[in-house]
């Protein structure tokens, strides 16, 4: 089958699925696979096992995520610096984000259209204003930043130094590093859990729970 010779291969970099409501892709559940050595998204059908097109990108694509509308997916690429943005329903490449040095992994924040990029080659988190294509701010990370995670609300935001060994927790207005934890050897992404709104616990809340847990 054509996935597990993907994976047995190392060909596989990403794994994501879509149900867009536009055009060719509605409710197709189509799997899109960045591949870093090809320059490349492979994009597969499952109903059929087979590649559907590959749509060629800037060089190196790394991490892969869809706006909330499941519409655009972005995708970063880290040797040209840049995020490439894919038209879902046409299946294309219709714009392209400038990034800091070697982009890693990102998320977005599609309420206040803000991207954060974690940049491994330079140690730091840009913010990029999505309509106006602008990184309006640099925040200087520990060595080679990987994970990058916007909490519920978009007030914080994480990222993982994966060689300094710890996560900082930002503030996403200012730009501030708020706090740092020290974590086991090299951490990188991150995984969201929603709490039910009566138990849920802000973020600063959350991190001082933490930090008390791994003393």
């Amino acid at each position: 089958m054509l996935i597990p010779r993907l994976l047995a291969s190392g060909f596989i970099a990403a794994i994501l699925f879509t149900a867009s409501s536009n055009g060719f892709a509605k409710d197709t559940g189509l799997i899109f696979v960045s591949t870093e050595k090809n320059n490349n998204v492979v994009v597969v059908d499952p109903e059929t096992n087979k590649i559907v097109k590959h749509l060629k990108t800037s060089r190196h694509p790394r991490d892969m995520h869809f706006n909330d509308d499941h519409t655009k997916l972005y995708v970063a690429c880290g040797d040209d610096n840049a995020i490439d943005i894919i038209d879902i329903a046409r299946l294309e490449v219709v714009g392209r984000l400038v990034t800091g040095p070697s982009p890693e992994a990102f998320a977005i924040d599609d309420k206040r259209r803000r991207i954060y990029v974690s940049n491994r080659e330079e140690s730091s988190l840009s913010v990029i204003e999505m309509d106006r294509n602008v990184i309006v701010q640099e925040v200087p990370t520990g060595a080679e930043p990987e994970g990058v995670l916007i909490s519920e609300g978009g007030r914080f935001v994480y990222v993982s130094s994966g060689f300094g060994d710890f996560i900082h927790l930002i503030d996403a207005d200012s730009g501030s590093v708020v706090q740092n934890l020290v974590l086991g050897t090299q951490p990188h992404r991150f995984a969201l859990t929603s709490a039910s709104k009566a138990c849920r616990p802000t973020s600063r809340e959350w991190w001082s729970r933490t930090r008390r847990a791994s003393v």
